[in-house]
């Protein structure tokens, strides 16, 4: 009887499963487009320290700086910009800004440092803050939407999500036993239009959470085994990933792989569909990441780079 329910239950989600899907497009990455590295653009002490999230806000790409406890505006050239923000804990001050939301005219920032989230208005002024509540969550990795909701990972095998307001709720994602030394999973959390995607780095599996009923997808499996292949090449106090890096995109989502060259990164849809980024000269792991209109913008250790991606009309990931 046992083997007649496994029968049939494999039956059914054989029936249920999609059919397969074409073969990935790729898009060559050439010589940036345009770029701004610290170590020459500026003099001491250098206009970048340590960048991590981005995000485009009115025209201007914005750039949380964790060490200089700043946002940086950058013009869509690289060229000039200014900084907002002062290190401190008063209530117009960063600590160690990680996270961006544009929400109109205002930009929102999560300044991990402080625990809380503070509105930057159109002016570029620091203003109102809110402290983060979620009781029983400490927020580890962090993405703000657009729709003004902020999403909490308090361990790697568990996020939660908060009004930018500081309202909490209950945690809506819980996988497995984790602890600081062996983690179930390292998850990721990216924002899109159609609500949060989950990125768990160390199975390369992407759910579109937004999407009823949500979409989980996982690389090609010739790019998955390459990546096992490559990881594998590490040595063993590195925490493995097979994606060591995901941002924002209006197609979706894009993420970036443990490679310098070949295919180092892909652009994702919410239905499931691949378009690998390939390079033949090698690229720095980028810290941040994010397309804005049909570049894919960079944040490495040394500055950031725009890659023009010629997104194909007629095949590949619809906008």
């Amino acid at each position: 009887m046992k083997h007649l329910v496994a029968w049939m239950l494999i039956s059914m989600i054989a029936a249920c499963a999609p059919d397969p899907s074409p073969a990935p497009t790729a898009i060559e990455l050439g010589a940036p487009v345009r770029e701004r590295l610290a170590s020459v653009m500026d003099t001491a002490p250098p206009f970048f320290q340590l960048l991590s999230h981005a995000t485009v806000w009115k025209d201007s790409l914005a750039v949380a700086d964790m060490r200089d406890a700043s946002v940086h505006l950058l013009p869509r050239d690289f060229e000039g910009g200014r900084s907002i923000g002062t290190r401190g804990e008063g209530p117009t001050e960063f600590k160690s800004p990680q996270a961006l939301a544009a929400l109109g005219d205002t930009l929102v920032v999560f300044d991990r440092g402080n625990a809380r989230v503070v509105w930057v208005g159109p002016d570029g002024r620091v203003g109102d803050s809110r402290p983060l509540q979620i009781p029983g969550i400490e927020p580890g990795f962090v993405a703000l939407e657009s729709r003004g909701i902020l999403h909490a990972s308090a361990d790697p095998a568990l996020y939660a999500e908060a009004s930018t307001e500081g309202e909490p709720v209950d945690p809506i994602h819980r996988e497995g036993e984790s602890s600081s030394t062996q983690p179930a999973s390292l998850v990721t959390l990216v924002p899109h239009e159609t609500g949060p995607v989950v990125i768990d780095t160390e199975n390369a599996e992407i759910v579109f959470a937004g999407v009823d009923p949500a979409v989980r997808t996982s690389p090609p499996q010739d790019l998955l085994e390459r990546l096992e292949a490559r990881i594998a090449e590490f040595p063993p106090e590195f925490v493995p990933a097979l994606i060591i890096q995901a941002g924002e995109a209006p197609q979706g989502v894009v993420v970036w792989f443990p490679f310098e060259t070949g295919t180092v990164g892909a652009l994702v849809s919410p239905d499931g569909q691949w378009q690998l980024l390939t390079s033949q000269v090698p690229i720095d792991y980028p810290l941040g990441l994010l397309v804005w209109d049909d570049d894919l913008i960079h944040v490495g250790r040394d500055g950031i780079r725009a890659y023009a991606l010629q997104l194909p009309p007629s095949r590949g990931i619809s906008n």
